[in-house]
């Protein structure tokens, strides 16, 4: 099952995770991946407005581990000619570990106005007026959920054109390698950007979408 960003405005997702990975295991993505310049390990996925790209970087030999690097974004334009290795590959290969990873997630979505977007705390937002005050509006905010004493996600508001919401979500997601390892990242985005943005219709309908 393949991501859908755009019916929920997210331009860009990205997640990482460094991993310990056996030789067997990395043999396996040598066979399958393109390597780059940097000798990373490579894969793509191209579908429906989408581009994505996975790439396993040189793996550190003394730990045996390797950063293991995901960015989906939506696009424009044609899907390439040429045949390339496929990022449900990479999953594959990677779903025989049986650890449980803490991905580092971050979440781009743009919310047009034509949707009305109303964050949870007006923006810009006017402060009281004071005398000889430094600014005359504040446009963004950062705000922090913290759990057990750990940052749980990072919600970073703008307000950079009236009537738009840009949003920049920072997440941990704990998972094996699963199939829809980026489907389930998309949910967990759009649940925690659900509970600072509501988006509305021209009429006033709440706007709704669907994975």
């Amino acid at each position: 099952m393949q991501t859908n960003l755009k019916n929920h405005f997210i331009t860009e997702l990205e997640f990482s995770v460094t991993a310990p990975l056996e030789k067997d295991i990395l043999s396996q993505i040598q066979d399958s991946a393109r390597i780059d310049s940097d000798e990373d390990y490579v894969f793509f996925e191209f579908y429906d407005g989408h581009a994505a790209i996975g790439w396993l970087q040189k793996p550190d030999k003394k730990h045996s581990q390797s950063n293991i690097n995901f960015i989906y974004r939506t696009q424009k334009g044609r899907k390439p000619k040429k045949e390339l290795p496929k990022i449900s590959q990479l999953i594959e290969i990677l779903s025989t570990i049986d650890n449980v990873f803490d991905f580092e997630c971050t979440a781009t979505v743009s919310f047009p106005k034509k949707v009305k977007p109303k964050p949870i705390i007006q923006l810009p937002h006017k402060p009281l007026q004071l005398p000889d005050m430094p600014f005359d509006f504040i446009q963004g905010m950062h705000l922090t959920k913290v759990d057990g004493g750990k940052t749980k996600y990072e919600v970073f508001l703008d307000a950079p054109t009236p009537g738009e919401i840009l949003e920049n979500i920072v997440f941990t997601y704990s998972s094996r390698f699963v199939p829809n390892l980026a489907c389930n990242i998309t949910a967990e985005a759009i649940n925690i950007s659900e509970r600072f943005v509501m988006l509305e219709q021209d009429r006033g309908k709440k706007y709704e979408t669907k994975l």
